[in-house]
């Protein structure tokens, strides 16, 4: 026999006004949590995340006049998790075209962001500070992955600073938070979190190219060329814009004499020294002392890839095609080199590579545009 159909939601409901009822007199609030620990689950089950979301909310707010902290915190996380695995849906169904849905997608970013910063307030009041920058971390993540980078920057960055006191999953929040500075076109910023990761990695390890330090280090090794290239590019065209701006009011001008001061001073001594030994890596001018002739002479090939290069020698030949060829102009040749290198790039260094070839296809060689001239040349 089959059961009456019972509305989930009349129940919720229910549930919360028999909660008012009874405390009027002596509230159960056990059984309470128990009618909407089971409503949550019924919610869940019928893909309604955003419904058992304000459960768990509801079950917070009962252990907060309980006074059990550690359910309120789970309570608030869960609420936290449903609200982003109801977003999530909503995101890759792609029905923000209808304005309503817009305000309950809205409704459930705000709902998700509100009940994580609830229950990591509430988990770091209690010391957890590991936890706290998991849960920033893992909400920093969650709005990345809807498109929102602009609000996950914070928690990204709060998270890096929390996971401090563990090697490993610091390791994986700079990660995060490099392609998240990537994706806003923080350029400079990234460089600098991708440097930490890299001396973070470097000096917590015996034997840096052991196991997963192998991917790692390829991974930083390109990312770090091709952010200098990024970065390095956009400061050129924001020169060229000024050089050649010549409406620019008086209002403007001040700020155009800083530029141009940054500009001028734009030379090898603003790049570190492994930034420096990454770009010679990367320069068909890098030359060696024959030990015979003491004549300066190209590095042979067979003798690839430098011994500081993390690369196997079929990547570090691919990536240097590459790089030589955004440098010259050559969009052919950078395009036959990056089809063999995106299998090995991950999807910042995908990213950051297509936005260079796109850059490189629009106005022309890094090279024409002074990059050798003011970075590579002592």
């Amino acid at each position: 026999m089959v059961e009456p159909y019972k509305d989930p939601w009349k129940e919720y409901k229910s549930a919360l006004d028999s909660l008012k009822k009874k405390f009027l007199k002596k509230p159960n609030n056990h059984q309470v949590l128990a009618e909407l620990a089971d409503l949550a689950l019924r919610f869940e089950d019928e893909e309604c995340e955003q419904y058992a979301g304000m459960c768990h909310i509801q079950m917070a707010k009962i252990n907060e006049k309980m006074g059990d902290w550690s359910m309120q915190y789970s309570h608030y996380l869960k609420a936290a998790r449903c609200f982003k695995n109801a977003e999530m849906r909503n995101y890759e169904m792609n029905i923000f075209v209808i304005a309503y849905m817009i305000a309950a997608c809205s409704d459930h970013l705000n709902y998700m962001q509100d009940c994580y910063n609830r229950a990591i307030e509430l988990i770091l009041n209690h010391q957890g500070f590991w936890l706290g920058g998991l849960h920033c971390t893992e909400l920093g993540s969650a709005l990345c992955s809807i498109d929102e980078y602009q609000l996950a920057l914070p928690f990204l960055l709060r998270g890096a600073e929390l996971l401090k006191v563990e090697f490993r999953s610091q390791l994986a929040a700079l990660e995060k938070l490099a392609a998240c500075q990537v994706e806003l076109e923080m350029y400079a910023d990234a460089l600098a979190t991708v440097d930490d990761l890299w001396a973070l990695h470097m000096k917590n390890t015996d034997n840096p190219k052991f196991g997963y330090g192998e991917e790692l280090l390829k991974d930083c090794e390109i990312a770090s060329v091709l952010l200098l290239l990024r970065k390095i590019g956009t400061r050129l065209k924001r020169d060229a814009i000024l050089k050649n701006d010549t409406h620019i009011g008086c209002v403007l001008e001040l700020n155009r004499k800083e530029c141009y001061k940054e500009a001028k001073s734009s030379t090898n001594d603003d790049i570190s020294a492994r930034h420096r030994l990454l770009l010679s890596m990367y320069d068909e001018s890098s030359l060696l002392l024959d030990e015979k002739t003491k004549k300066e002479r190209k590095i042979p090939w067979k003798k690839l890839p430098p011994k500081d290069s993390s690369l196997s020698k079929d990547l570090y030949f691919y990536f240097y095609e590459f790089v030589m060829a955004l440098r010259h102009g050559d969009v052919e040749m950078a395009k036959k080199s990056f089809d063999f290198l995106e299998k090995h790039f991950n999807l910042m260094n995908s990213k950051l590579a297509m936005k260079l070839l796109d850059d490189v296809m629009d106005r022309g060689g890094l090279d024409k545009r002074g990059f050798a001239d003011k970075f590579i040349s002592c």
